[in-house]
């Protein structure tokens, strides 16, 4: 491990990188090299690691970035408490040569082949249902296993994009099927107008400490 300005200056190279005009290749290597700095930085053990799943590439302009471990299929890493993160994250670069990941899921869990996770983030910049393209998946039955004496799932804090109170309402009448005053043509466009100026003016916070860029920008 290197000092943090020695690793913060290897992360923003490979974010410029990632973003460059360089060849295609060059920009997905440096992406996963980003992934597994980053994971290797935080939380994940040794063994676990990140690479190209070289069965599913679609087409010249797609991979599918995947965590490693023991069992290739299960796309997890082991984490530093015993637990695994499974890691799936479509990179593509787009028609304007702009590298975006279009699909993403993060999924905690308490064994590596177990698929009744605790908690899941799914986002998919494409709608393909009713459910919101970024959104949280809790298990909460697993709790007691993976957290501290005490300690109640409901008491942890998990970050998301930041949710307007037009998400709020259509998770009511979608997900807890609260009946709407209004028939759904009505309804589903008033809150996307509204939802559609929101996002001109929103502000985005990090998902920490806001405190923490300073840190970072002196690195």
């Amino acid at each position: 491990m290197g000092t943090a300005a020695e690793e913060c200056a290897e992360v923003r190279s490979l974010t410029q990188t990632c973003h460059g005009q360089g060849r295609q290749q060059k920009r997905f290597d440096a992406f996963r090299e980003l992934i597994q700095k980053l994971l290797v930085l935080t939380v994940m053990d040794v063994g676990g690691r990140v690479g190209f799943n070289q069965s599913w590439i679609p087409d010249s302009r797609t991979r599918l970035l995947v965590g490693r471990s023991q069992d290739p299929d299960l796309n997890t890493i082991p984490l530093n408490n015993g637990c695994y993160l499974r890691i799936t994250m479509t990179v593509r670069i787009t028609t304007n040569n702009h590298l975006a990941v279009p699909v993403s899921s993060f999924q905690y869990q308490a064994h590596e082949g177990d698929q009744a996770e605790i908690f899941r983030y799914d986002y998919t910049r494409e709608q393909k249902d009713r459910h919101p393209r970024a959104h949280l998946n809790v298990h909460g039955d697993l709790s007691q296993s993976v957290l501290s004496r005490g300690k109640q799932l409901q008491s942890v804090h998990f970050p998301t994009g930041r949710i307007p109170l037009e998400a709020v309402i259509r998770l009511l009448i979608e997900q807890f099927e609260v009946p709407a005053a209004t028939s759904d043509e009505v309804w589903m466009a008033a809150l996307a107008a509204s939802e559609d100026e929101f996002r001109k003016v929103c502000d985005r916070p990090l998902s920490g400490p806001e405190d923490a860029t300073d840190l970072s920008k002196a690195s």
